[in-house]
């Protein structure tokens, strides 16, 4: 071998150079990639229309989920006459037909994951079973504006749980939100409960008679009790900062629901509802899965630019709508005034968003 000869090195220079553009061009590819079913959701309505509006689709989510909740809400509180569990049970049953062709028509996955995100579902899901009955007891007890009134103060709730967990400085904004928010609640309780607007008293009578007091003191416990527990869901989410699709926590809620209200309807008695009260129960669970969904998926598109808190005070204008035309209930005049002093107090806080 000559002194001077480096073919070798110039061979082992070239293979390394080889070697690293093949590593340069390889892609990695999930196991999950490969999946046919994974690849085809992107072409559902669903992935369609977020890619045609990928900075307004967040926003048409919220409104479709601000309507259909608002009319679920007024179809609950016409099925009433049954009891509370067995609403649950029959709206939990309804909504695992529509999960069941939908899972099956998307392919949806439902494969939780690891043992963080099981622990996660699992508390949203024992939370979501209470959440979901004092809804229907603050709805069948109380009149709808002034339940609703209650439920949708979940961001001062939000607020000051954050300030007690996180340890968030409470801003003035913050104050005056809760000031405000106190003197709304305080008006909608006191609130008298109107009766419908008829020119027959009989029926006149038999409306003030289904809003008596104890059923008010039932759905103002119940309402204030949902908005609890529907802010310690949300903090449960913030705390953990574990992302799970909607259609997986809807699944295994809604199994959780109808399971524990099953059993709770087992031991008070089932009633056999009658034809009118089964078509209710399905347009609700159609009403409360959409909406639920929605709502979800707003949650996962929404940008910057939208304040999805501040949208959300949309529900109690349609809501008033709602009792006036349906119920034919003309809501009263301290009742209005609450409302304007929490819709106030959520507009406050809803500003520090922007």
């Amino acid at each position: 071998m000559q002194p001077f000869d480096n073919s070798k090195d110039i061979e082992t220079s070239l293979l390394k150079k080889e070697r690293q553009s093949r590593m340069s061009s390889f892609t990695y590819v999930r196991p999950s990639d490969l999946d046919p079913h994974r690849a085809s959701q992107s072409d559902t309505i669903f992935g369609r229309l977020e890619r045609a509006y990928p900075d307004k689709i967040g926003f048409y989510y919220l409104l479709c989920s601000i309507l259909l909740m608002s009319f679920n809400a007024y179809f609950t509180q016409q099925v009433g006459e049954l009891i509370v569990p067995e609403i649950n049970f029959l709206r939990s049953l309804f909504m695992m037909v529509g999960i069941y062709f939908f899972i099956t028509r998307y392919k949806s996955e439902l494969n939780i994951g690891d043992k963080r995100h099981k622990k996660v579902v699992l508390a949203l899901c024992l939370i979501g079973f209470p959440t979901a009955l004092s809804y229907v007891f603050g709805l069948v007890n109380w009149q709808l504006s002034e339940a609703v009134t209650i439920m949708i103060s979940t961001p001062i709730f939000v607020s000051i749980f954050s300030w007690f967990i996180f340890a968030q400085h409470f801003k003035k904004e913050q104050i005056y939100s809760l000031v405000l928010w106190l003197i709304g609640v305080t008006l909608v309780i006191r609130s008298p409960a109107s009766g419908a607007d008829s020119a027959d008293s009989a029926d006149s009578t038999d409306a003030s008679n289904t809003f008596d007091e104890t059923a008010r003191f039932i759905g103002i416990v119940a309402s204030l009790i949902n908005v609890l527990l529907t802010a310690t869901s949300s903090i449960v989410v913030k705390a953990t900062n574990v992302r799970i699709p909607p259609i997986m926590l809807m699944t295994y809620g809604t199994i959780c629901n109808l399971i524990l209200s099953g059993t709770i309807t087992c031991i008070f008695g089932f009633t056999v509802p009658e034809f009118h009260i089964w078509v209710k129960m399905m347009i609700i669970g159609f009403l409360f899965f959409y909406g639920q969904f929605f709502l979800m998926k707003s949650l996962e598109h929404i940008s910057s630019g939208v304040n999805a808190a501040l949208i959300n005070n949309i529900q109690i204008a349609l809501i008033y709508v709602i009792q006036i035309i349906f119920v034919q209930q003309i809501p009263s005049f301290w009742n209005f005034t609450g409302t304007i002093f929490v819709v106030a107090a959520c507009v406050v806080l809803a500003s520090m968003n922007k």
